[in-house]
């Protein structure tokens, strides 16, 4: 699991909440998605994923993706965002 805050999560965002979740730690975030409040994901590479791993949770998307926006709608969608 991450250590540090997370610096960007996704879902119905105003300029307030986007603020409040950076200040989110990891492990109150992590706590929040395994219980359906947010959703986390990782918009960081394949070879970032091998590197370093994906965290527990997460929906990772390849952020070079050309279908990148299609996938993002998709996870969004799926949960009710």
């Amino acid at each position: 699991m991450l250590k540090r805050p997370i610096g960007a999560m996704f879902g119905r965002a105003t300029a307030a909440s986007a603020a409040a979740a950076a200040d989110i730690p990891a492990d109150k975030a992590f706590a929040m998605a395994q219980q359906g409040e947010l959703i986390i994901i990782d918009v960081r590479t394949p070879d970032e994923w091998r590197a370093s791993g994906v965290p527990q949770g997460a929906e990772p998307i390849n952020m070079r993706d050309p279908n990148f926006g299609a996938k993002l709608q998709a996870i969004l969608a799926e949960s009710g965002d």
